[in-house]
């Protein structure tokens, strides 16, 4: 039997685009202001299936498909017990 290996990138992809499939499902209104998707953009996700997914993340290859906040680096240096009070004052709009 052979394994596939999948890089950082492509792991990152496949969970992201699972779990806003799966947010999209749970919650379709939150889903799309949260991960900041419009109606087209989430219908298309919402109706892949996983292996398209998989297929997807084999050919972006090593290419992120979401970008971190805007104020990843300001939440990675604020002391622990306010980053979460950071993150939600701020929310990315990106």
């Amino acid at each position: 039997m052979r394994h596939a290996s999948i890089s950082d990138v492509q792991l990152t992809n496949l969970t992201q685009l699972l779990t806003i499939q799966r947010s999209l499902r749970h919650d379709y209104a939150e889903a799309c202001c949260r991960y900041v998707l419009d109606a087209p953009l989430a219908e298309m996700l919402i109706d892949l299936s996983v292996p398209q997914v998989l297929a997807v993340v084999a050919n972006v290859r090593d290419e992120t498909l979401f970008p971190p906040r805007l104020d990843l680096a300001t939440l990675l240096a604020a002391p622990l017990p306010l980053s979460g009070a950071l993150a939600a004052v701020h929310r990315s709009s990106a």
